[in-house]
């Protein structure tokens, strides 16, 4: 069966401003720079549009501007966008509400009311759950599975997910999981209301059409992840979901070998102690007796010499290695992030220069064809003046 997306939430009750998704998602707010001026608005939904086409609730206008540029999803920790054209547009993935999201000549700023201003803030790619599912069409069925909370479905770039000769748009659904859902949220650039255009699947069995293309909900899996990745930028190789499990084992294998040596360092030294408890009793008297001498010799050398009362703890220092490594490892991955922000600005900054001059070039192109094409009409309508003032000379030349 087909989920209707007009049903409630699974908590029984739908949000106030969200009755038609059962999506929970706070409100989140977008601010507009461009140069006719800058607009704030409320985005009273869970997703929305950017783009030159009426559908688009945040409008950007300018030469060269696709229907529908960006799609924003507000999550309930981030935010995320991504570019719906295949013009090279610099951000996609999770951003931070501090950033602007560079649209033609207008600068957008996607606020989110969590710690999305934290510098220790790194979203993930991935949700936490992961959905299995199958896509059916006379050709055949392929099965999918959905690990990303947002994931982009057509024909061609910039799709995520691309099924070729299915007769999709190269950029046509966009799949968000979240709570154990999965909504399917229609890209195309059409006029319909936003809430037309979600299809939500809970339950398996619950079906979404897209166009001839049948997506049927088959099982879902709780898979809590650790978020490790950064905010994505066009010069970052773009992680798949399978690079960043094979990251997240090496890593958690890296722990568990240091909690393995860590044990293993406090198990050699219970065995030391219980080596000692073991001895007989006339060697434990024997060694306190020596030990007492040499206790008496030490104290009767060095009266008047001070003694640290810190003493080195074998125990303590051998527990401290793994947290040293640990934070090294910490250190390390701080400075490498901040080596990717550097990039990932500076590469904006180029992606930004190259698309407002390519954007400045197709307008110069065009207003070149604009003058050709008047100064042809002119001449064209010089030339039959022209004639039509010979012809009447001709029948007519006393007239003149």
């Amino acid at each position: 069966m087909t989920s209707d997306p007009n049903t409630s939430s699974t908590d029984g009750a739908a949000r106030p401003g969200r009755p038609h998704w059962g999506w929970q998602a706070p409100t989140c707010h977008a601010r507009v720079q461009s140069r006719k001026g800058e607009s704030e608005m409320v985005i009273d939904s869970p997703f929305s549009l950017i783009g030159s086409h009426p559908c688009c609730p945040i409008q950007v206008t300018g030469t060269g501007m696709p229907g529908i540029a960006y799609f924003v999803c507000c999550l309930r920790n981030h935010i995320e966008v991504w570019p719906t054209a295949t013009i090279a547009f610099p951000r996609w993935g999770p951003i931070r509400s501090d950033s602007d999201l560079l649209v033609g000549q207008s600068h957008i700023q996607l606020c989110h009311p969590s710690r999305s201003l934290d510098p220790s803030w790194h979203p993930s790619l991935l949700a936490d759950d992961e959905v299995h599912t199958t896509l059916t069409r006379k050709k055949g069925q392929i099965g999918k599975r959905f690990r990303r909370s947002v994931t982009l479905i057509g024909d061609g770039h910039p799709s995520v997910v691309r099924v070729n000769g299915w007769g999709l748009e190269p950029c046509h659904y966009a799949a968000v999981v979240q709570d154990q859902t999965l909504w399917v949220v229609d890209l195309t650039v059409q006029d319909i209301p936003l809430e037309d255009r979600v299809q939500r699947l809970i339950n398996p069995g619950d079906r979404a059409r897209l166009r001839d293309v049948v997506l049927e909900f088959i099982s879902v899996t709780k898979k809590k992840r650790t978020p490790q990745t950064v905010e994505a930028s066009r010069d970052n190789a773009k992680p798949s979901a399978d690079e960043a499990d094979v990251v997240r084992g090496e890593q958690d294998e890296q722990d568990e070998a240091e909690l393995d040596e860590a044990e293993l360092d406090e198990a050699e030294l219970d065995d030391a102690e219980q080596d000692d408890v073991e001895l007989d009793g006339g060697e434990q008297q024997q060694v306190g007796e020596v030990e007492l001498a040499a206790d008496r010799s030490r104290e009767l050398e060095t009266v008047d010499t001070p003694v640290s009362e810190e003493l080195p703890n074998p125990a303590a220092e051998a527990a401290a290695v793994p947290a040293i490594e640990r934070a090294r490892s910490e250190e390390l991955q701080r400075r490498l992030t901040q080596c990717v922000e550097v990039k990932s600005d500076a590469s904006e900054v180029l992606t930004s220069r190259v698309t407002e001059r390519l954007i400045s070039i197709r307008h110069t192109r065009s207003l070149r064809r604009r003058v050709l094409f008047g100064m042809a009409f002119l001449l064209a309508l010089g030339g039959t003046a022209y004639f039509l003032y010979w012809l009447l000379r001709s029948i007519h030349w006393d007239w003149f």
